[in-house]
């Protein structure tokens, strides 16, 4: 919500109150890490997820225990009767989705729906000519597919023919940093991404992967691949340079005073 503020109107916000948030953010995280690392397998107990970053951290369902009072699936695109609804899907549902990450990430509501590079707007009178999955985007983005069948309805003792239904949803772009405010969001995602872990002391130390590994997966080994993903996506999206270094740190890095980039003048 602040980034979209920032984006779209003249609104600004003061930068301490933004750093106590994301302070907040990152102590949580750290807490989080603490109580995993300092944890005991029972015998014959799963394995405690661990908090291994953006994206790919443990799934609390709040709304389980209310499942008895009924409950309907918010599906991306499955409104046609509501018209256009402006729907996005955030990349984080890509990086979630990736096999390696070991998440058990499954949501019935990305059933069928596949991820294509943005197809070119078709000429006037022809069909859109699809991409296949990794492909270049050439710098547009990606979109989420779908075909489903409506089912037939019976009205008045007589019944309506199935159709068959295309959704395109648009993959939701994470904007670059622009030099004027942070971007809030690559703020929270450095959080999440920088190897760091409290030590013995409680201090903060970087570039370490979580104590332990019996999820058969390390902090390290996620944060790589997010980092990964995300200098693809930012290339994808058609902003050039990655946003973030290999570290998991935002580049440039925002100082109140503006962006300073290594050898260049802060940007007020």
């Amino acid at each position: 919500m602040v980034d979209r503020l920032q984006e779209h109107t003249d609104l600004g916000f003061d930068f301490i109150a933004l750093q106590n948030i994301v302070k907040r953010y990152e102590d949580g995280v750290m807490k989080t890490i603490k109580k995993y690392n300092e944890s005991v397998q029972k015998p014959g107990e799963k394995p405690q997820p661990v908090y291994s970053g953006w994206g790919v951290s443990p799934c609390v369902n709040s709304f389980e225990d209310m499942k008895s009072a009924g409950s309907l699936i918010r599906t991306p695109g499955n409104y046609p009767e509501k018209g256009t609804t402006e729907e996005f899907i955030h990349p984080v549902v890509a990086h979630a989705l990736d096999k390696e990450h070991k998440h058990q990430y499954d949501p019935p509501a990305m059933k069928d729906f596949v991820r294509l590079p943005t197809p070119d707007d078709p000429k006037e009178g022809e069909q859109i000519v699809w991409k296949k999955a990794g492909e270049s985007t050439n710098g547009k983005g990606y979109v989420w597919k779908k075909t489903y069948i409506i089912p037939q309805v019976k009205q008045d003792a007589q019944k309506t023919a199935s159709k068959e239904r295309l959704v395109i949803i648009p993959e939701f772009i994470i904007p670059p940093e622009t030099g004027r405010y942070p971007s809030m969001e690559r703020w929270l995602m450095q959080v999440d991404m920088t190897h760091c872990r409290p030590d013995e002391n409680g201090n903060v130390v970087e570039h370490t992967p979580v104590a332990r590994t019996d999820t058969g997966v390390t902090r390290a080994e996620t944060v790589k691949r997010s980092i990964k993903f995300l200098a693809k996506l930012d290339e994808d999206n058609g902003f050039g340079k990655p946003q973030f270094d290999e570290d998991g740190h935002l580049r440039p890095q925002f100082r109140q005073s503006g962006f300073v980039v290594k050898g260049e003048a802060a940007m007020r």
